[in-house]
């Protein structure tokens, strides 16, 4: 009950372009981006991925930016 989980907020840009933008006590932000990798690869989609960390102090915070790649 006192377990502190992560928040994501979203942004859609476009069609192409989802803006996640992660927070959480603890920083853990590539592990998010592995489990979306996970998904792309388990869907067969085409995505670019990045991640930018926005730490502040005792918040870890990142934006990660998906655009997909058209074939």
């Amino acid at each position: 009950p006192d377990a502190e989980l992560p928040r994501f907020e979203t942004k859609k840009h476009d069609n192409n372009e989802l803006i996640l933008i992660y927070s959480s006590c603890r920083p853990f932000a590539y592990l998010a981006k592995g489990l979306i990798k996970g998904c792309m690869n388990h869907f067969n989609e085409c995505i670019n991925i990045s991640l930018e960390h926005q730490n502040t102090e005792g918040i870890y915070s990142s934006v990660i930016t998906l655009k997909r790649i058209n074939a």
